[in-house]
């Protein structure tokens, strides 16, 4: 399947197309489609494509993950190397990564995708090539799945709790099973949203404060209101309520994504302040 793409996404992907260059950053938000849209551009450079991400038992990518590339990228084949979520790149791999930057491997396209590029080294940015991996319109979205969706899915509601973004919007109309999952998530979210201090512990202790559960959390809680302060036009003081509990959101969001901290010391709190 073809990714959907924001006209200026389809734009400066075009452009780097016409003249590559041997490093370029996807940045956008989770869910928005960057890994795929990296395995497209391997396609369209006619290349072999190498997935460098974190190991499951580890929070980061290793420096010994990116040794493997000196010899990898010396074979001289055209080769595209991904490296998923590079914010996780730890810092000495960032610094061994940067000196394949500096002296680029011949027939060798660098694709990074993150959604915190402010994470990685100045000096890793100013060498790549930006791409936003932007939201594309809800028409675009809708016609992509028209014809594949599955009958069990609702295609109007999962545009409002995808976010609108293309990676989670297809892949969730295309798989009934993640589709389901991604509903009972949505009515986690809800109960923890509507729940007493008590009843949003219990949620939390019930899910052992998981990483990635927390993090989903966090994203429906934040579709949920966002959608709530869009039906709350008319009324200033409840609007007031949702921009700070939104607020509140971004930050917990921020304190596990970026300060990379305990999810347990972070939803305890949100917990207790949410309103």
């Amino acid at each position: 399947m073809q990714p959907v793409f924001h006209q200026r996404t389809k734009l400066q992907l075009e452009t780097f197309l016409k003249k590559p260059s041997h490093a370029v950053l996807l940045t956008g938000k989770e869910g928005s489609g960057k890994l795929f849209t990296a395995k497209w551009l391997a396609s369209k450079l006619e290349a072999e494509y190498f997935v460098i991400e974190s190991p499951e038992e580890k929070s980061v990518i290793t420096i010994d993950q990116i040794r493997e590339l000196y010899s990898l990228t010396r074979t001289g084949n055209n080769l595209v190397v991904i490296i998923k979520d590079s914010q996780e790149l730890g810092r000495e791999a960032q610094n061994a990564f940067l000196k394949l930057l500096e002296e680029p491997p011949k027939n060798t396209t660098f694709v990074l995708t993150a959604p915190q590029p402010e994470m990685l080294l100045s000096t890793i940015r100013s060498r790549t090539q930006l791409v936003e991996v932007l939201v594309p319109s809800k028409e675009a979205l809708k016609s992509a799945v028209k014809e594949t969706a599955n009958a069990g899915v609702n295609i109007e509601s999962l545009l409002i709790t995808s976010d609108g973004l293309a990676g989670t919007y297809i892949s969730l109309a295309n798989d009934l099973v993640k589709y389901q999952s991604h509903q009972e998530g949505i009515e986690i979210a809800k109960k923890f949203y509507s729940g007493s201090v008590y009843q949003r512990h219990m949620l939390c202790i019930e899910h052992k404060y998981e990483k990635a559960w927390s993090q989903q959390l966090l994203t429906f809680l934040a579709i949920i209101i966002q959608t709530l302060i869009k039906q709350s036009a008319g009324s200033t003081t409840t609007q007031t309520k949702l921009i700070a509990q939104a607020e509140l959101l971004e930050t917990t969001s921020r304190n596990l994504l970026l300060i990379n901290g305990n999810p347990k010391i972070h939803l305890t709190r949100l917990c207790e302040q949410l309103g």
